[in-house]
Order: structure tokens, then C-alpha cells, then sequence
């Protein structure tokens, strides 16, 4: 519908190049949603994210390499 979405619980799993992982709950901010993850270590990282509204989930993934 293009109306901003505020009240949205997000999550983000994060996987690091020696394969740890870490959980994140995102808050809102300004034009989205956002969490402190910690990307230290050089390499390939695996981004989750889940976002669930009401009952209507989006789960999407990604990776990051940091150099």
C-alpha cells in the first residue's frame, strides 16, 4: 500500500566466516529498521532477516563480505 511500516517485530541472524552466529532484534529508524551486529572478522558473512507483521512473515537473505 506504500504506507510506512513502524510496528513490524524484526530479527536478524547473522552468520560470520567462522560460522558463529548472532541474533539481533531490529527497532525502527529513520526510513527502516536496524540493530548493532557485529561484523569484526574480514570475510563472508550470511545476513537473515525475518520481518513479522500481524500474520504475515518475509524472511530474506544475503551475504556481506567485509575485505
Amino acid at each position: 500500500s506504500g504506507k510506512k511500516i513502524t510496528n513490524a517485530k524484526v530479527r536478524y541472524k547473522v552468520t560470520d566466516p567462522e560460522q558463529e552466529q548472532q541474533t539481533a532484534k531490529a527497532m525502527a529508524m529513520s526510513g527502516g529498521f536496524g540493530a548493532d551486529i557485529n561484523l569484526d572478522l574480514k570475510g563472508k558473512y550470511e545476513i537473515s532477516c525475518q520481518a513479522t507483521l500481524g500474520k504475515n512473515k518475509v524472511i530474506t537473505r544475503f551475504n556481506y563480505t567485509v575485505k
